[in-house]
């Protein structure tokens, strides 16, 4: 269960830097990895059902990625900064970004958040913009 700071105290506590076990980032590369062989020969032995529910585990295992990504780029992912760089180095081969560009992006949303300079919230952000078609836009 997540933490919720209550009080001004708290705050500090939850800001500590917290440390990934390497198995554990081994073992979410390697399970996608698995996953997407099997996938691959589930489509080319025909079977589209188990395809589907591998599709499922693969965005899961996905976002996984992405969220480890994210922590990296906040210099969260490992204690050690050299194993934070290169795991942020390696989730960003994954992704096609590199790591020190989204670095760059994401601290510009932490700068700029909920603004219409926010470009990681674009296209919510324009508030000239009518909901619907902000959303609309979202969704495209």
């Amino acid at each position: 269960m997540a933490k919720i700071a209550t009080t001004a105290e708290g705050v500090p506590e939850l800001h500590k830097k917290h440390d990934v076990n390497c198995v554990a980032f081994q073992t979410l590369v390697f399970s996608l990895a698995f996953t997407e062989v099997a996938l691959w020969g589930v489509v080319w032995s025909g079977w589209l059902w188990l395809a589907l529910l591998l599709v499922l585990v693969a965005a899961h295992l996905m976002h996984g990625l992405l969220i480890g990504f994210h922590e990296a780029s906040h210099g969260l992912l490992r204690k050690s900064r050299r194993l934070n760089e290169f795991d942020g180095v390696i989730l960003g081969v994954f992704s096609f970004l590199p790591f020190s560009l989204y670095r760059v992006v994401h601290q510009m949303h932490h700068m700029h958040l909920a603004t219409e300079r926010d470009t990681e919230l674009w296209p919510l952000v324009i508030t000239k913009a009518p909901r619907w078609a902000r959303r609309l836009a979202a969704l495209l």
